[in-house]
């Protein structure tokens, strides 16, 4: 089997052809083995098929929304609540008015606990969780509007017994300021158009808390949110549900609508905090750390803009002579055009060139522009990362922004987090967010295993 874009290509034996070919006799498969279902899912993840879990039955759920001073906000969440087409006799609605300064008022249906002073978010829906009695735990933030079908959509992906977690897709509620246009595509709250299992160090690596439906046994063993995090409680819970063995999807046709903060303050403040947080959580979960991956045409264009320029021509013909060797042999095992396989080989060349430069604006873009300021040779490393990278999300993200807009949103979001982790590294008294695990790229053989009864066996 192989897919172009991203470029996979997969050695399927014949219990995997046999299942494949059921799911092309009927739509619907019924009485799934685990190792079926894992298969499909890794599938679905790159984008070959899709699957969509149908549940017997609708379980209990209990939809938690913690809130403080948003009486607007959470009057129009609640409506949209009021909107979704989840069974009525299976729903409990319930906010925790986290010690408002004026107590907040719910219609009729919702359950309504106050407190008389704040315990922060996590702990707000800690307590909200051990009210209700639900056998699903679904979270909403108040400045949140869901669409109608949100919950069927997540509680159907827990359908599957290895499924603990299932979050969905953020998106904004408007674009009126050109931040809000900036967070319509680069909000770190939406984790991106693509289906996929979340866990550390994979594309999605985690699930929000502002959409967000728990097993409540595997909630309450994990011991919930860590009411000591302000921000990144949601990482965290989602992180040890992952070392605790469970598997946490991410579904973006579950889909809501998140009121951005607008302002310029509010947008450099949250920034920082979400920075601030990472060193929190790396220091609680340190084999979670970043990644990036290198490889020979890369490493020889960085010592040439660094130290050597007469490098530049040589890591253009290993560039050239790594793509025509691999479309050859995609051409040779996979039958894959020789065009297709340079594009896709092109393309993966420019996603890992990509993915340096925005981990060095990201995370070092302050000090490397000192030191550039400094050192000739380090200017045209920043400015490719900087522009480089701000052009190539400007294209294929296309903003409601010009390109300037758009890069000097990117610029303040960057510097923004990079000065909180500079901070929480400072509280915290750990360099953890500042470390990188290199890969260097080699050929890569994945299997997916799956078991004939409890024994082992390849699909």
């Amino acid at each position: 089997m192989v897919a172009e874009r991203p470029l996979v290509v997969l050695e399927v034996r014949e219990r995997g052809l046999a299942l494949l070919e059921r799911c092309r006799e009927t739509a619907e498969l019924q009485a799934l083995q685990p190792g079926e279902r894992k298969f499909l899912r890794r599938l679905a993840e790159l984008g070959i098929v899709e699957m969509r879990p149908l549940p017997a039955d609708w379980p209990a759920v209990s939809l938690l929304i913690p809130v403080r001073d948003r009486p607007r906000q959470l009057a129009a969440c609640l409506e949209a609540v009021a909107r979704l087409d989840y069974p009525a006799d299976r729903l409990e609605v319930t906010v925790v008015d986290d010690g408002s300064t004026l107590p907040l008022q719910v219609g009729d249906g919702v359950r309504l606990v106050r407190l008389p002073e704040s315990m922060g978010p996590a702990g707000a829906r800690n307590l909200a969780a051990r009210e209700s009695r639900g056998d699903l735990l679904a979270f909403l933030d108040s400045d949140c509007r869901p669409d109608p079908d949100w919950l069927r959509r997540l509680v159907a992906e827990l359908s599957d017994p290895a499924v603990a977690a299932a979050g969905g897709r953020v998106l904004g509620a408007s674009q009126r300021s050109w931040l809000e246009r900036y967070e319509a595509v680069r909000s770190p709250l939406d984790l991106g158009p693509n289906y996929a299992e979340a866990r550390p160090r994979r594309p999605v690596p985690y699930l929000v808390s502002a959409s967000l439906a728990v097993r409540r046994i595997a909630f309450e063993a994990a011991g919930g949110f860590d009411a000591g995090l302000r921000f990144g409680e949601d990482v965290d819970l989602c992180w040890r549900l992952s070392a605790a063995g469970h598997q946490l999807v991410y579904q973006p046709l579950a889909r809501v609508r998140h009121d951005h903060r607008g302002g310029l303050r509010d947008f450099i403040s949250t920034r920082e905090s979400y920075g601030a947080a990472e060193a929190a959580l790396l220091r609680r979960h340190p084999e979670n750390r970043r990644w990036l991956e290198l490889n020979r045409p890369l490493l020889l264009t960085l010592a040439a803009l660094l130290a050597r320029p007469a490098l530049l021509p040589i890591a253009g013909l290993e560039l050239g002579a790594e793509i025509l060797v691999g479309a050859a042999r995609l051409r040779r095992e996979a039958g894959l055009p020789v065009q297709a396989g340079a594009s896709a080989l092109l393309r993966g060349q420019g996603a890992a060139a990509y993915h340096l430069g925005r981990q060095l604006t990201r995370y070092y873009g302050l000090p490397l522009g000192l030191a550039a300021l400094r050192r000739r040779r380090l200017r045209g490393l920043v400015l490719a990362g900087l522009l480089g990278s701000a052009a190539v999300d400007w294209i294929r993200l296309r903003p409601a922004l010009s390109p300037v807009e758009f890069a000097a949103a990117q610029a303040l979001d960057d510097l923004s987090y990079q000065l909180g982790c500079l901070h929480g590294c400072l509280r915290h008294r750990t360099l953890a967010p500042l470390r990188v695990d290199l890969v260097f790229a080699g050929r890569q053989r994945e299997a997916l295993h799956i078991p004939r009864r409890e024994g082992d066996g390849r699909l």
